[in-house]
């Protein structure tokens, strides 16, 4: 991540302290904003947004620091279901959680996709 942040510093003249990590689906009408930590970027809602951690398996919830399914449940959704489950692996840490990744068959979506993927027209 290192050399990332030093070639968007050359890019856009940003200072660390400025720089903000974001998380977000189409489907999802809120996005979440890490706490300001480019070691661990912890993402934490706002306070009409929960998520929570499942096993995947059973869909029950997972212990604080251990990995499971992110789950979303977004009551500004006022046209849509409020409650999305992803194929979003994370680990709630205090009020929020880390993304991990994506589950192992997940196939890449929105902002998963490569750009070459995409301009190869390589996508559902």
């Amino acid at each position: 991540m290192d050399h990332f942040y030093k070639q968007l510093y050359r890019t856009l003249p940003v200072l660390p302290e400025n720089r903000m990590n974001m998380y977000g689906m189409t489907e999802l009408s809120t996005q979440y904003y890490s706490v300001v930590d480019n070691e661990s970027p912890i993402k934490v809602p706002p306070f009409w947004l929960r998520f929570k951690i499942i096993d995947p398996l059973s869909g029950e919830e997972v212990q604080e620091g251990e990995a499971g399914v992110l789950v979303h449940v977004d009551v500004a959704n006022v046209t849509s279901v409020p409650a999305i489950v992803t194929k979003d692996v994370a680990v709630q840490r205090g009020e929020g959680f880390e993304l991990i990744g994506r589950q192992e068959q997940a196939e890449p979506t929105g902002c998963s996709l490569s750009m070459k993927q995409y301009l190869e027209g390589k996508t559902q």
